[in-house]
């Protein structure tokens, strides 16, 4: 976040200096010929600035995400560690309730979870949930999630996982997508609360 705020001061104060200092040079002749340290020193700033936000976007945007830094927590990180790819999947519960959440992508490196409770969280995508094979309880309820096939096309839910999505944006009237999911899971003996 610092990199980016730093950008956008540098890429802002190169044309102000430039005005600044383009009247303080120009003298009484009403030549520029004084802006020769000027141009190159607003222009490096602008320049500078550029690189600088180029490379805040560049950066994954799961680095400082709610996610992360509830994975962090479980994995009894400080804020400052990082967190290794090998970490991810010694990590079998995460209770992420309340978080904010709104990304899931790093989960999916998460590959021996088996609790997982992500309710009362700002969650509408669940797709990384797929790969997540070896779960057997899954708390969703409480977030914005329109769209449940993740869990249906993730064969490791099977007899005795429970499975939580209440209060989601779900299409429950009868015969809906969401619907026919929700039989789907049940008829695999998964319990789903909704």
């Amino acid at each position: 976040m610092g990199c980016g705020i730093t950008s956008i001061v540098l890429a802002a104060l190169a044309p102000i200096l430039w005005f600044i200092f383009k009247d303080t040079l120009e003298g009484s002749s009403g030549n520029f010929s004084g802006l020769g340290l000027v141009i190159p020193f607003s222009s490096a700033l602008l320049i500078i600035g550029t690189v600088l936000i180029a490379k805040a976007l560049d950066k994954p945007k799961l680095m400082g995400s709610a996610t992360r830094e509830a994975v962090r927590e479980a994995l009894g990180k400080t804020p400052n560690e990082d967190i290794m790819i090998e970490e991810l999947t010694n990590l079998n519960s995460l209770n992420a309730e309340f978080k904010s959440i709104t990304d899931l992508a790093i989960l999916k490196r998460c590959t021996n979870l088996t609790t997982l409770n992500l309710s009362n969280n700002l969650i509408s995508d669940i797709s990384p949930l797929f790969s997540l094979t070896k779960l057997s309880e899954v708390r969703l309820n409480n977030n914005w999630i329109y769209d449940i096939s993740p869990l249906v096309k993730n064969n490791g839910l099977v007899k005795g996982t429970k499975v939580w999505i209440e209060n989601n944006k779900l299409d429950l009237t009868e015969g809906s997508e969401d619907m026919q999911n929700i039989k789907a899971l049940q008829d695999r003996g998964v319990e789903v609360i909704y």
